[in-house]
């Protein structure tokens, strides 16, 4: 379902997604399967978003929906090279570019930094996989990631909790 949505060239859009209007992709991104990318949204060049991605534009501010009232709607922006992992929830935030979001992730404030933290396993062979979002109040990590056995370039050990994961801030 794509309609009055504006798609930028050599993008990919999977089978059961939703695009409304007014929304926004950029050139060379793909967008997987069964995810919805509501009204208001604007992502950047060369993004993928995982399958199963969810945009939020209604934060029952009033606490309750909005029932169609769009005033009480909030945007969302995600700039260039923005890595977004299956089943995340994106309410309305501003993320900067070159930030990697891991799977069923949920992202409830702005990243203006995107902070490095270095795979040991990957070896670092990807320059984009090494910008995690680490600061554990923004959202919750995946059970995998505690496997990926990461580590701040300034320490000497892996990172082996989500608890030190709050020493990262954005």
């Amino acid at each position: 379902n794509l309609y009055g949505c504006e798609i930028g060239d050599d993008s990919f859009i999977g089978p059961f997604v939703e695009i409304q209007k007014n929304a926004v992709i950029g050139k060379n991104c793909k967008v997987q399967s069964h995810s919805f990318v509501c009204e208001l949204v604007t992502v950047g060049d060369n993004c993928f978003i995982g399958h199963g991605v969810m945009f939020i534009n209604d934060k029952f501010s009033n606490g309750s929906p909005a029932q169609g009232d769009k005033s009480k709607w909030q945007s969302t922006f995600i700039s260039n090279n923005v890595y977004i992992g299956s089943n995340s929830t994106i309410l309305p935030v501003t993320i900067c570019s070159d930030v990697v979001i891991g799977a069923g992730s949920v992202v409830t404030k702005n990243i203006d930094k995107a902070p490095t933290m270095i795979p040991m396993e990957a070896g670092a062979s990807h320059p984009n996989f090494c910008s995690w979002i680490n600061a554990f109040s923004i959202f919750k990590f995946s059970s995998f990631v505690p496997r990926l056995n990461l580590r701040h370039p300034d320490s000497k050990g892996p990172l082996d909790t989500f608890l030190n994961l709050r020493e990262f801030s954005i």
